[in-house]
């Protein structure tokens, strides 16, 4: 409804009784798809209305002793669903949660793997390509090493170009994707909390791995021969 705190908002009592009230904070939920409006106990005791309530929350401050608690409540109140709200809510965030816990890892390891083979093949293709540029370039006293850290160099370039290109992308758009993937279940915005350590351990581990698949290709550096070029 674009509404913002300091808002007002339309809402219709039991009666259909009309009440522009105001929006004093924002929630989200996925139960009744969002489209639903918490309200003041006053707002009905001002218009006469009547409010039976069958469900109660319970928190306890030192937060001991909740199950007996509980059993003592629904033996004193029968028709009343009492719940744990500290069990209530992660069991209700479980439903999002866990689908993205058991399908992103495999997601990430199989992007991870076939950017690692990719690396691979295109370093491996590279020095097939211009071997007889690195028999030249030992004829003058260039080692394999050299060589080596050459296509490290220009592998670390272009993968560090990469990430700090998709880090930014990925902090904005994931995020955005998310939201529209679990719209379905009224969600407006889905928060995501940028960690700076976990980013720079992650990615630093995935330079690791290009920079890893680079020197594991690189065999064919060490197998161009001086004797095979004067050969050709």
């Amino acid at each position: 409804l674009k509404k913002e705190v300091g808002d007002y908002i339309t809402v219709y009592l039991a009666n259909e009784k009309r009440k522009d009230l105001l929006i004093t904070g924002i929630y989200q939920s996925y139960y009744e798809f969002g489209d639903i409006s918490r309200v003041d106990s006053s707002v009905f005791e001002e218009n006469s209305e009547d409010v039976s309530y069958n469900h109660i929350s319970i928190y306890l401050k030192d937060g001991k002793e909740r199950s007996e608690f509980i059993k003592d409540m629904e033996t004193a109140l029968p028709e009343i669903n009492i719940m744990d709200r500290e069990e209530e809510f992660p069991s209700i965030m479980s439903m999002i949660m866990n689908p993205q816990e058991k399908a992103l890892p495999p997601v990430m390891v199989l992007v991870l793997v076939l950017g690692g083979i990719n690396i691979f093949c295109i370093v491996l293709l590279k020095n097939m390509e211009n071997w007889k540029n690195n028999c030249i370039y030992k004829s003058i006293g260039y080692s394999e090493s050299h060589l080596i850290r050459r296509s490290l160099v220009y592998v670390g370039i272009i993968a560090t170009g990469s990430l700090l290109t998709a880090i930014p992308l990925a902090i904005v758009l994931f995020p955005v994707i998310l939201t529209l993937c679990l719209s379905m279940f009224g969600m407006k915005l889905f928060p995501v909390a940028i960690i700076p350590g976990h980013l720079l351990l992650a990615n630093g581990l995935i330079l690791l791995l290009f920079l890893g698949a680079t020197l594991f290709s690189s065999g064919k550096i060490r197998e161009a021969d001086i004797r095979d070029l004067v050969q050709e």
